[in-house]
């Protein structure tokens, strides 16, 4: 045994799934991290609001949630992370001191299950 893995056929497919699977979670919490940034200022307002008020719901709450602006890492990842072709294209932002920098590509195929 290797971790939670069995030394068979099955295991390298199933690590570069988990591989992949990890690029996507990293990438995904990547560009979250970006789209926080780039609302510093709307979240700071948002933090003062809750301060006076204690709640932010209804109209108040949409009103501020309609001026966040999304990044444009996130509008390209967007844009080639999900395609009519049937395969998933993932921008990893990896190992960086800086956000937003692509150090890796990967494209699983998505294949149709039969029932």
């Amino acid at each position: 045994r290797l971790g939670s893995y069995m030394l068979d056929a099955a295991a390298p497919s199933q690590i570069q799934a988990d591989h992949e699977v990890g690029a996507m979670l990293r990438s995904a919490a990547a560009l979250a991290d970006l789209a926080l940034e780039h609302n510093r200022a709307l979240l700071d307002e948002m933090a003062d609001t809750l301060i006076q008020r204690e709640t932010l719901e209804g109209e108040a709450l949409q009103g501020f949630l309609s001026r966040a602006v999304a990044p444009p890492e996130l509008v390209e990842w967007l844009r080639v992370g999900h395609n009519i072709e049937g395969t998933v294209g993932v921008t990893m932002v990896g190992n960086s001191s800086s956000a937003g920098v692509v150090d890796e590509r990967v494209s699983p195929k998505v294949e149709e299950v039969s029932s």
